[in-house]
């Protein structure tokens, strides 16, 4: 059994590139697992949680840290809630755009970059303190830059971000410290398989009613899925620019966490239906995240000298 999951946790980013496509050309097993995203994402962060303690991370990688955290969780929505102004993109875009730049790094980043042979332990870094910190900047950010109902207040944000992420902060502690880390961490390829799993079922769940809306406004979905891929390939870029003093490696590791975003969040977070904007641009934003590793993996092995020691 450890064999397997050692296996398909190695080749996650070649199964999750293939599973994305599942929920697009099965649209009834989509609108089955619908109903289970908001358990599945709450269980991803549990997940994440467990297989991260806070300690982990170094504390001579906090000033880099705080500094990506800045930019992911206040500067990159004011820059994308500016830019979409300035464009004049209608309302019912710039919401879901300048959500998707308001949420912390997707939770299998890491894991990811350790395949990608990125900087896995400043991943690792970044995950881990703007996950904890993005429960008050989700609340309050969103609400300054963008015209939300009136249900969606700071306060409720906040509550509900703050059940999700410390919810499963307290009880990811409360196990690790039960079971002790070293039971946990020798149970890594199981815990890491689980978590594949999980990303499968939510790809596919994440895609009900795409199908349908894809074949009714062709043109609109298609429109949604560039938009997706540019603005995942441009905060790429943006974020590597800005990190760049710190070096080629830092630079492209903090580039590969600011396009890759846990848009899954305001799923759990968020009253949203099937056929709304919002969920259409979340749905599509998770092409990008899926496809993209594989694609840029030479990218990263040409921009990314290999670290110290290899």
């Amino acid at each position: 059994m450890r064999t397997i999951c050692e296996f398909f946790v190695r080749h996650s980013a070649s199964v999750l590139a293939v599973t994305i496509f599942i929920g697009l050309l099965a649209p009834p097993l989509a609108s089955a697992l619908r109903p289970a995203i908001t358990p599945i994402i709450a269980a991803l962060v549990f997940l994440a949680m467990l297989r991260i303690p806070l300690a982990s991370v170094s504390r001579d990688r906090l000033p880099v840290v705080a500094w990506v955290a800045i930019w992911l969780l206040i500067l990159n929505p004011l820059l994308a809630a500016l830019l979409t102004g300035l464009l004049m993109i209608p309302e019912t875009q710039r919401v879901p755009i300048v959500l998707i730049c308001c949420v912390p790094p997707i939770l299998s980043a890491p894991a990811l970059a350790l395949l990608l042979r990125l900087d896995a332990a400043l991943t690792l870094g970044i995950v881990t303190v703007v996950s904890l910190l993005c429960p008050v900047t989700l609340a309050v950010v969103p609400a300054l830059l963008l015209e939300l109902p009136a249900d969606l207040d700071a306060l409720s944000l906040f509550v509900r971000f703050a059940l999700l992420i410390g919810g499963a902060f307290v009880a990811a502690s409360v196990l690790r410290r039960a079971l002790g880390a070293a039971r946990v961490q020798s149970r890594a390829p199981e815990i890491d398989a689980l978590g594949l799993l999980l990303l499968v079922l939510f790809a596919i769940g994440i895609m009900d009613g795409v199908t349908q809306t894809l074949l009714r406004e062709p043109w609109h979905v298609l429109g949604v899925v560039a938009s997706v891929f540019a603005i995942n390939l441009g905060l790429q870029g943006v974020g590597a620019l800005l990190f760049a003093p710190y070096g080629r490696r830092v630079a492209v590791t903090v580039g590969f966490a600011s396009g890759n975003r846990n848009t899954a969040l305001w799923v759990a977070a968020l009253p949203l239906s099937g056929a709304s904007e919002v969920m259409l641009y979340i749905a599509a934003a998770q092409l990008p995240i899926y496809l993209l590793p594989s694609v840029l993996a030479p990218v990263y092995a040409r921009l990314v000298p290999p670290p110290p020691g290899e």
